[in-house]
Order: C-alpha cells, then structure tokens, then sequence
C-alpha cells in the first residue's frame, strides 16, 4: 500500500503542479489583458471626457467667464465621482480653475501638468498633440488617469472681442482632466481573486480525480504486481497473475506470468538434473569426493564409504591428506593442477579406515565458480587394488607360459639338431668302421652344421633374453643399409637373384644403435633371400629383391622397406611370425630370428609390420623415429597410416 500511495501522491503533485503552472500562467496573462484593456478603456473614456469638458468650457472661454468655468468644474467633480480633479492652466502657468488648486497658483515647468511636454526632447512634439494621458499613484495608493489637453490658439481666438492673442502663441494653455481609476483596480482585484479562486478550485479538483484516476489505474495494478513479485520473490513460481484488462499492465503480467512459468519449468528441470546427478554420484561404485579450496572434505559419497570403510559423517569436515597413504601424493596432484584444470589417471594410494592400503586411479577436476574462480576441487577415484592383484598374477602366468613356450622351443629344436648329430654321427661310425671315407666326410659334415646350429641357436637365445642397453647415436642409414645390400650383393648374383637398392636424397640422420640396426636389416635380406630360393618360378619370372630407404611426409620417421617376389607367407604364418621359436625353415631356422628383429624396432620407439601372400612374395616396413624412442606411439602409427 505504501508503494502505490507513494506513487499516486507523486504523480498527483506532479499533475497538480502542471495545472497549477498552466492556469496561474494563464489567469496571470489573462489578467494582464484585462487589466491592459481595462486601463486602456479607462484611458479612452478620459480622453474623450476631456474633450468632452473642454468644448463645454469653449464657450465660456471665449467669454472669458472665470467665474462660470470654476462653477462648470466644481460641479462635473461633484456630480461624478469618476473625476478626482480638473484643472485649467493658463499659457504662463496660471491656474485658472481648480478643485484642488489655489486659483491664481504660478506652476513652474516642473510641475505637473506643465512638466509633461517641457521634459521633452523636443518641447514643440509634445504641444502638437491633442491630449497626453499618464497613470498616476497616488499618497493615499490610489491610482488615476491623468489627461492633458493642449489648448490651441484658434483664429477664431485671434479675433474674439474679450480678448486677443498674438498668431505666434501656439497654446493658450491646457486642460487636466484627473479620473479614478478604484473601480477598475476594483475590477481587476476581483479578477485576480477570481483566478485564484479558480486556480485553487482546478488544483483541488484535479488532485481529486487524479488521485482517484491512480488509485483506480495505476496504485491497484502496481500493487497487485508488487505482491505478485514478492511471491516470486520468495519462490512461489506457481503463483500467476489474473488478468481482467488489457493495457500496459495486462502486457505486463502476461510476461510476468511467462516468465514466472519459465523459472518453475526451468528450476524443475535443476532440481531433476541435480537429483539426477546426486543419483549418479551416490550410486556410482567409484570414490567420488569434493574437497573446498582449504583441503576439506565436503562430499563423501556411498562408493566412497564401501572402498573406504569411513561413514561420510566421520570424514565430512575433516582434511582430505587423511585419506592418502602418502600425502606427499596429494601434493604432487595438487601442483599439477597448477598447469591444467584436470589431472587425469593419476595413480594413487588411499589407506581405509582399518589400515589397509587400497590402489587407485585418481582423476582431479578443479571446480570453479559462474565468474571463474576457483571453489574447490572434484575427485574421482577408481579403485584398481583387485585389478593389480590379478594384473600380478597374470603377469606371473604369461611368465610361465612364456618360460614353458620357450622350453617347448628349445627342446623341439634341439631334438631336431640332436638327430641331425646322431644320423651324421652314426655315419661317421659306419664310414670308421667301413673305412668307407666318402660317407666319413658326409657324416663329419652332417655334425659339423648340427654343432654350428646349437651354437647359432644358443647365441640367438642369449640375445633375445639378455637386457640391451643400445648406444644411441646419430647414424646415416642411408649408408648403412648400402653396406649391407654390398655385403649381399654377390651371394645374391651367385644364387640368381636380383638385388636392388634405391635411396631417396636427403635422407635425416637418425638417432639409434648402429649395431642393432644393422643386424635387424641382414635378417630381413637372410630371410628375403631364402623365400626367393624356396620359390619355383614361373618361365620368364626371376627372383627381384628391392631395398629402398625413404623420409616420411613430415620428416619424422625414416622408412626401411625390404620387399621380395619370393614364396610369400600365408594368413596364420604371417601372424606369427614375430612370434619367438616360430620358424617356417625347417632345420635351418632358430624362429628367434624376425622375433629379435622386431624387438630391435620396438626398442627403437618404431614399428615393423608385414604384407605377404603366398607364392606372391612379401614386404616388410619399418619405421624409425628420427628423433630417437622418445617419439610417442600414437605419432608413429599416425606417420605409419599416412605413409601407406
């Protein structure tokens, strides 16, 4: 109420004071009309009595009748009220008659009336007019019309028998006619009552119906609006106007209406999404905690409690390092999040309420506020304590297993290589016996390749189990794979096959183990060279092997690739290859050699793989970081999907 009071009262003295200015001003400028024209006529009918006074007087004049002109003025003052004084004035300054005057008074220039035309500029102006008026206050307050008539030296005065004036006298005197003017001030104070009668009555009139006119109009709806936004205010969404007009004010609860709808919806969808969200947190089976800017816990949620063993009541309020086995952990989870707002996979220890340490894997999101700044922290942790120990036991497995292939390998070779050594034995004991040297010397020669192969394999054993520390250095490959295919030049002419070697220009450098790199190329042209002696070729079709050393796209691999047009490989060869003591050669293969290969690349930080179809031949790939094993794994795949 007190708002649309407030209101209505300031629009009505606005109002008010507008009617107030508008009629004051134009009662003021009314009045000052009427008072002009009032005065105006009051100056008009003076003139003319003047005039009217002095043709009475002319006669008289002429007569030189003092004595009846005194009379005629004595009583035209007191037969009306309206004249105040008539004076007549000689030439010289004489007073001939008066009411109030002294008949026979000498008036000086100064004096009025004679001091209307001798204050002039131009004295001989001011008598060629008929007659000049003037308002005059007197003493008493009193205003009058005072009018003076210049008497004119006629012919006619020239010429009278009473008395005779010379044709240079231009006036003989003058006539002052004084009226009152109290019934016009009259007139005019009674206007001007009259006005602010009529003022007081608009104000109070106006003020009536405006604030009759607010009240119903404006106060009602603004406190009707008032009420409504207070509601709103206090979370009635609900709440909706009712609309009977239709102005402004139905314009405007409609879209108070609108948008108190849109408040109600949109606050039922937070609370759905929020309720939704909270759900998700209490249920989820991971550790979720929030934690304020100073470390303390302010959310523990039901996954929390489970991995943890703590009630959320004993740790709520309590600082977040008492949760980690090593709180120097936190910290170091902390300082990253100086650099990024999230910490991602970063492993952790957590230590539950009995004690027991528990792994996991954190991730940390900085929380922040709709203006940016921080507000606390949000972790989620997933605890992987059963996955590591199943993780351990699977790596003891595969050791096992790895340990149990290797044994099946080994002994599977070396049984073959035994019988070799027992078949070129048993020769040699036949060829003794027989003195038969011809088998001796096959026999001696089926022992020899037995032990040269238990040797070749005990060495590619050692290699492919001991722990390499390559010696990195920055290598021309180019050169390097030129020195080998020279080596292979001509044990390849002398078994028919076609050597090629094409190198780009430019090559980079690269940083590896020369060593390495040299043995893991001969294996590849040792194993080229025999999948092009395995193969029968067709008429016209000979053995080709193509060596070519190239730079990837963006220079950040080089690009080994060793293709020949040999046997080829079928699907299941092909995908063990790599495979350690896997061997397509019969006797003559250990099955580490493409296995070491492959471990040269890898701890290069590159990549191998193969394409081959049987009896098609096959091509190998390999890819090095020019930078050395620092490069990551997903860029080398990257070079290796855009190089094929």
């Amino acid at each position: 109420m007190a708002e649309r009071s407030r209101i209505a009262w300031k629009l009505n003295i606005v109002f008010a004071t507008i009617i107030v200015v508008v009629v004051v001003v134009s009662g003021y400028l009314n009045n000052m009309a009427d008072n002009h024209y009032a005065l105006e006529s009051a100056r008009e009918v003076s003139k003319f009595n003047s005039q009217t006074i002095l043709t009475s007087l002319r006669d008289r004049m002429m007569t030189r009748d003092n004595a009846s002109i005194r009379e005629r003025i004595r009583n035209l003052t007191k037969e009306s009220s309206f004249y105040t004084d008539i004076q007549l004035v000689a030439h010289r300054g004489e007073v001939v008659a008066s009411r109030r005057g002294t008949v026979g008074d000498m008036l000086t220039q100064k004096a009025r009336p004679c001091r209307v035309c001798h204050s002039l500029p131009d004295v001989e102006t001011g008598l060629s007019i008929s007659s000049h008026d003037e308002v005059i206050v007197l003493r008493n307050g009193e205003r009058i019309v005072s009018v003076m008539t210049p008497i004119f030296n006629e012919p006619s005065c020239q010429t009278a028998a009473c008395h005779v004036h010379e044709e240079s006298t231009a006036v003989l005197g003058l006539l002052q006619v004084d009226s009152s003017l109290v019934k016009v001030d009259a007139l005019i104070s009674s206007r001007n009552l009259h006005t602010i009668l009529a003022v007081l009555l608009a104000v109070g009139l106006s003020t009536v119906a405006m604030f009759f006119l607010t009240s119903r109009l404006l106060g009602r709806p603004i406190q009707t609006l008032t009420n409504g936004v207070r509601k709103i205010a206090g979370n009635d969404f609900g709440f909706r106007f009712k609309i009977k007009l239709n102005d402004e004010f139905a314009s405007l609860a409609t879209s108070f209406n609108h948008m108190s709808s849109r408040i109600s919806t949109a606050l039922s969808e937070l609370r759905n999404t929020k309720d939704y969200l909270e759900g998700i947190i209490e249920n989820s089976a991971d550790i979720i905690i929030t934690v304020n800017p100073d470390g303390f816990i302010e959310t523990f949620n039901s996954g929390a409690e489970k991995s943890l063993g703590y009630q959320r009541e004993e740790v709520i309020g309590q600082r977040i390092e008492m949760l980690f086995a090593d709180p120097l952990e936190r910290e170091v989870a902390i300082r990253q999040l100086q650099h990024t707002d999230n910490v991602v996979n970063y492993e952790a220890h957590f230590l539950t309420k009995d004690g027991e340490v528990r792994h996991v894997i954190l991730t940390l999101s900085r929380l922040r506020d709709p203006d940016g700044q921080p507000i606390g922290t949000f972790g989620i942790s997933k605890d992987i304590t059963e996955e590591k120990r199943l993780q351990e036991q699977l790596i003891v497995s595969e050791r096992f297993a790895a340990i149990g292939q290797a044994f099946t390998g080994i002994q599977h070779g070396m049984k073959n290589m035994l019988n070799a050594l027992k078949g070129g034995a048993y020769m040699v004991k036949i060829g003794l016996a027989k003195n038969d040297l011809e088998m001796l010397q096959d026999g001696w020669a089926i022992v020899q390749e037995g032990i040269s192969s238990l040797t070749e394999m005990s060495s590619h054993l050692l290699n492919y189990v001991k722990e390499w520390r390559p010696e990195f250095k920055q290598v021309d490959v180019s050169n390097l794979v030129g020195g080998v295919t020279k080596i292979f030049k001509q044990m390849a002419i002398d078994k028919g096959v076609d050597l090629q070697t094409r190198i780009s220009d430019g090559v980079k450098p690269v940083l590896c183990d020369d060593k390495l790199i040299t043995s893991a190329v001969i294996d590849l042209l040792s194993n080229a060279l025999d999948a092009c002696l395995e193969k029968e070729y067709d008429k016209g079709e000979t053995p080709v092997i193509e060596v070519r050393v190239d730079t990837s796209t963006r220079g950040e691999f080089l690009l080994i690739e060793v293709q020949d047009n040999g046997c080829g490989m079928s699907e299941a060869i092909k995908a063990n290859i790599f495979t350690p003591f896997f061997s397509t050669k019969n006797k003559r293969g250990t099955g580490l050699g493409l296995a070491l290969t492959s471990r040269v690349i890898s701890v290069h930080g590159g990549a191998i793989r193969v394409e081959s179809a049987s009896n098609q031949g096959s091509k190998f790939f390999i890819s090095l970081p020019v930078s050395g094993p620092n490069q990551d794994k997903e860029d080398i795949d990257g070079e290796k999907s855009a190089d094929r």
